[in-house]
């Protein structure tokens, strides 16, 4: 059993009723085909707000939460297990892949997750600043 870091997109609006929650809650959409799916919490194994190309149009790349999870977790998927749980199209793969970035990096977690010791919380523009400025 060991662990796995992975990495939530959001806009700053959300942080102050996050906090008030105690939780990043599991009510974003997960589409499994055009019409349906299910509601999770998103995730991506790359913490580049860039390669979050749905994050840009829909403004939710302003912060990053950085969480650790047990690789094990029953409550983690991987992504390219639930296409083939779930018998998602190639067409319809290929319209996600189109609109959201590499798919290889995707998962989702079914339950929310407490905010805690095993959260970090980073807000991007401070992040890309920081970065500019040691790039220069």
């Amino acid at each position: 059993m060991g662990k796995i870091t992975l990495y939530h997109f959001t806009s700053e609006m959300h942080y102050q009723s996050i906090q008030s929650l105690g939780y990043l809650a599991n009510n974003g959409d997960v589409p499994i085909t055009g019409t349906g799916g299910f509601k999770a919490l998103w995730l991506t194994s790359n913490p580049d707000p860039n390669a979050q190309k749905w994050e840009h149009s829909t403004g939710k790349n302003g912060l990053r939460f950085e969480i650790e999870f047990e690789d094990d977790d029953p409550g983690l998927a991987k992504w390219s297990d639930l296409t083939r749980v779930f018998h998602m199209t190639q067409n319809w793969q290929s319209s996600l892949r189109t609109a959201g970035g590499d798919p290889d990096d995707w998962y989702v977690y079914v339950e929310h997750v407490k905010l805690g010791s095993h959260i970090k919380v980073e807000y991007m523009d401070k992040l890309l600043k920081e970065k500019e400025v040691t790039d220069e």
